[in-house]
Formats: C-alpha cells, structure tokens, sequence
C-alpha cells in the first residue's frame, strides 16, 4: 500500500480523519476524543512553498473529524501535508502528517488507501493521525473508482428548498411555500367533504327560509310604532303639579301654598353663637359690638396707659443677662487696693520683688537647692519625680518586657466553593496582665484594620478564594513597636486529597470524588483494604502538591507517571499503581 493518496487536480475528495494517542502498555493506539476540543482547526501545507489551506467547514462525527474539498479548490501539483490543531484541557495540541495528499494532472479514478502511521510531537502530546482518503465522482455518470452509499442520510450537498435541506418530513409551512392555514391535506379535504349536507336538504332549507321571510312582510313595520309620548293614549292618567304635565322642556314653578301646616316666607329661630334671638313681627334684631369695651379682654391687651421711663432701650448686638450685677460684687469691687494682682503660683527659684517670690527663705549650703533632670549614681542632689518614674518604666520593661500574642481561627479549612470568616485575635501583656497599646495594626488578606488603645481583641476577615494567606499584627506603644511585634499569621483554604481503589485506568476515566476524601495532606501511613481484584490504588493530590515516594513493606510501590484530573473545585495531580495491588491488605507510607 502507497504512503500517500494520488488525488486527480480538480476532483472532490473528502478527509476522514481519526486521532489517537499510544498506549504504552498495550502498544497499541487508543482513540482520541475531539468533541470537547476548542479552537478546532484542519489544514493543508504544500511542501513547495509552504502554503497553508485552512480546510473549512468540516463537520465532528463521532470521535472523528470530517472534510470535504470540492471541485472548486485550487490544489498544487505537489504533495500536500496534513495538521489539525486544536486547543483541549486548557493546553494547546497538535497533529501532523506528512506526506498525506498526492496532486496529479492526468484522467481517471485516482488510488484508495488508508494510513495509520505515528505523527509528530507537537505542544507536549503525542498524537496518532489516522486518514481515509476517498474519491467522489467528478460529473454525471463518471465511475472514478471511489466508495459510495445506498443511505440518503449519509450523503453531502442535500438539495434543499428556501433554504432548509430536504430531510426527514417536511411540511409545506416547513419549507416556507405556504402557511398552515391556507393548506390541507387530501385526507383532511375528503374528510370535510364528508360532513357536507346534501344538496336536497339545502334545496328543502332554502325553500323554508323563503316562507318564513313572506310571514315577516305581514308583520308591523317600523313606521307602524309610535315614537313621541303625545302619539301615546294616557289610559294611565299621568299626574301633574300645578296643572303642570311632568313631561316636556324647562322647570316646573311650585309658588308657596297655603296648605295644611305650611307658612309663607316664615323663620321660625335666628341663633347667634348659640343663643337663640327672639323674632318680633317677623324681625330679627342681631347686635353687633361697636366698641373694644364691649368685647372681652381674654387675651389681656393693654388697655390703659403704663409708664416705660424705667426700661432702658434695646440695643444692637447686646441681650439680658441673668448674671446681675449687685450691691455686694459692687461693694467688693470697691474694697480692692490700687494696684493689686491675681494669685501666682509660688516659684523657689523667683529673685525677690518678682511674681511668684518666695519671702523668708531658710538659708541652705550653697545658698540654693539644686534637683536634677537625670538619675546620677555620683550626685547627693534632689531628682525630678519624672525622671524617676522614667526609671521605674524601664525597669518594669526589663524585668516583665510587654509582649504581643496573636492567633488567626480558623487557620486550616476546606475549600468547598463558599467564603470562610476567620477571626484575628490579639493580646497586649506585661506580668501576663493586659497592657493598654496606643495602636494595633491588623493586616491580612488585602485589609488593614488599626485599633487605638486597646490591650486585647479580634477582628473578622472574610476568605473568598482558596489557598494560602498570611498576615502579621503590630502594637505600638507611642513610636516605638511593642517587643516581638509584628506577629505573624497565616489561614489556609486548602482542597482536600484523595485515595483509594478504582477500576478506571486513565485520568479520563476516574472519578475523583468517588475515591476517600483525606485532608489537606497525603503524607504518613496508611492501611488500605481492596475489595475487587480488578481495581488499582490511586492517589490525587491538588496540582500544587506532588508524590515523591510510596512505600511498602520498606519496598517502593510503582506508579505511573501523574496524570491531570479534576473536580468542580479544582485541578488535581493523580497517581495510579503500574500493577493492580490484589485484595490483600496493605500498610503504605506516602512522602
């Protein structure tokens, strides 16, 4: 069999292409699946110039994909090789064939062959590209020797109506030719003929409408009915007012009468903020005051003239006060000598006739006191109490130094999707009692939070993405950090490892979450039981982490090479045994 398929310029010929991968152990391909694959693309590079034919559209079938190149397509007198590249699992991947396509001029069918040969490394993947080639007929009645099909389904190019490709059973409205309500089916026609009536008993009906219409004509007609209540009998004797018909234009007039009961133009009570009025003759004399002194005071207006000659006259910018001036702060005002001073604070050090003098000192050697700033092992003089409290402080400081404790909770969690609150807390100490720090700084995951004199507390912090976060708190005192401060802190998000025993054989194939969920760590020992024989021991750690060894017996366990697996949280590192590990029980050590 030929390393390349001859294809005749210019006829149409279609690439079926299958990738697979070698399986190490078996020594043969396995097939590779291309459905998922992203960025998919297939091409045709001439080994004359390097020319790239991106062949598209191409259609996924199965786990293969399908091209067609049609008549159209200006192929080279050349050989042609053949890549397909794709991106699958985040990586970029890659195929390639070389030598694939053969182009010649002449007349005829061209050669059928299949190869299956190892293609090229390409990105960190080892791809096997399988590549039928077969020939399509070129024009009406010309056998070219290529494969064809029975099946209509399986053919390229369907013929199509208004855009829509014959296939499966179309409707009219499917097609686009006519709505669903102006076509009928021939079994929907015969089957509304059938209700039809028959064209006797629509003669019979007809007949029937035409007698009924001549007994309408004997009935009254419109004209015949009256339409004004003057046209109409009063049989009922209709009542008036007045000698006044109730029917017809305007307003009925009903003077005063003189009836039982009634009185003509008569008030029988007038009140005036509720006292009633006596009516004389027919009058009612309301009386209205004219005068202030008729009226009453409730408000206490003045009425009469008062003196003001006592008032003093506001002025702009001044208010009263409450703080009176009296005769008694007026007559101590009084009693003060010329020139007196206010009270000063006594000064030892004041030379004499000066504020703050001191008169009458006893006399001491060298005339003065003396008080140091500063402790001095050396001086006989008084020292300044800050200076002593100052050394007070420093040896407290040495003795019991302050110190700062801090602690994060929790430090270690489970990744599971949501965000964890963890809470910092701190404690100032000197002698294991609080001490009031001037400031505490808190950072961590991003955030800074700063107390002011505290001695101790906490402080929430919201995790939001998994992994590894650290931090450290600082106390002050004043300027100066507080000994061993900063502290450090730190919280990990971690997702947890698996193990145990399973049937699947590629990472492809294993189902992480169906095998032991551990902690955050495989390391230390650990017995396992297999129930089936046909199972191999995994272990998957997340991708950050590797195995470096596993042990048994003080034996080293083989294990393949880690493979990429993953759950909806993450990306893991699995390992599977080379060897399936039987049902007997095994103690293993991971490292």
């Amino acid at each position: 069999m030929n390393n390349f398929v001859t294809v005749v310029q210019g006829n149409d010929f279609t690439l079926n292409i299958a990738l697979s991968t070698p399986n190490k152990e078996t020594q043969a391909p396995d097939p590779y699946d291309i459905r998922d694959a992203k960025s998919l693309e297939v091409k045709l590079i001439s080994q004359i110039n390097g020319h790239v034919l991106r062949l598209a559209p191409f259609k996924i079938v199965g786990k293969n994909v399908i091209s067609t190149l049609v008549s159209g397509t200006k192929l080279k007198l050349t050989d042609y090789d053949v890549e397909v590249s794709f991106v699958k699992g985040g990586l970029n991947k890659r195929a390639y064939e070389c030598n694939i396509i053969h182009v010649v001029r002449c007349q005829g069918d061209t050669d059928y062959s299949t190869q299956d040969t190892e293609g090229e490394n390409g990105y960190g993947i080892d791809l096997t590209m399988g590549i039928d080639l077969e020939v399509v007929n070129l024009g009406k009645n010309v056998n070219t020797g290529g494969s064809g099909t029975s099946d209509y389904n399986d053919l390229e190019h369907k013929p199509s109506i208004n855009d829509v490709v014959l296939e499966g059973n179309k409707t009219l409205e499917d097609l686009g030719i006519m709505g669903s309500d102006k076509a009928y089916t021939k079994e929907e026609v015969n089957q509304a003929l059938e209700t039809k009536p028959d064209k006797t008993l629509v003669d019979s009906l007809s007949q029937k409408v035409d007698s009924l219409e001549e007994s309408l004509n004997e009935k009254a007609n419109t004209t015949d009915i009256p339409s004004r209540l003057s046209e109409l009998e009063n049989d009922l004797k209709t009542k008036t007012i007045n000698g006044q018909s109730i029917f017809g234009e305007g307003n009925i007039e009903i003077p005063g009468g003189s009836g039982t009961g009634g009185q003509e133009n008569v008030i029988e009570k007038i009140k005036v903020n509720g006292t009633e009025l006596p009516v004389e003759n027919k009058e009612v004399n309301i009386k209205v005051p004219t005068k202030v002194s008729e009226l009453e005071n409730d408000s206490n207006f003045l009425t009469k003239h008062q003196d003001l000659s006592n008032y003093v006259q506001k002025e702009e910018g001044k208010g009263l006060s409450t703080k009176d001036f009296t005769q008694e702060d007026k007559d101590k005002l009084d009693g003060m000598e010329e020139g007196a001073q206010k009270n000063v604070k006594p000064d030892w050090n004041a030379e004499p006739g000066t504020p703050g003098a001191i008169l009458n000192k006893p006399d001491t050697p060298g005339g003065s006191i003396t008080v140091d700033a500063e402790l001095d092992a050396e001086s006989t003089n008084a020292v300044q109490n800050k200076a002593v409290t100052k050394a007070i402080t420093e040896l407290q400081d040495h003795c019991f130094p302050t110190s700062l404790e801090a602690s994060i909770s929790p430090s270690s969690a489970e990744w599971t999707g949501n965000s964890v609150e963890v809470s910092v807390s701190f404690r100032v100490l000197r002698n294991s009692k609080p001490v009031v720090a001037d400031t505490v700084q808190i950072q961590f995951n991003g955030e800074t939070k700063t107390l002011e004199n505290v001695a101790e507390g906490s402080e929430k912090f919201t995790l939001s993405t998994r992994g590894y976060k650290s931090g450290s708190v600082t106390a002050k005192k004043g300027s100066t950090t507080i000994k061993n401060s900063p502290r450090s802190i730190s919280a990990n998000l971690y997702l947890p490892v698996y193990y145990g025993f399973s049937k699947a054989t590629t990472g492809n194939e294993l189902t992480i979450t169906s095998l032991t969920k551990g902690g955050s760590s495989l390391n230390g020992t650990k017995t396992l039981n297999n129930d089936d024989a046909t199972k191999y021991l995994w272990l998957c750690v997340p991708n950050t982490m590797s195995i470096n060894k596993v042990t048994s017996s003080g034996f080293d366990v083989p294990f393949l090479a880690p493979v990429e697996a993953s759950t909806p949280l993450g990306t893991y590192k699995c390992y599977r045994t080379k060897d399936l590990p039987g049902t007997d029980p095994m103690t293993i050590v991971i490292s």
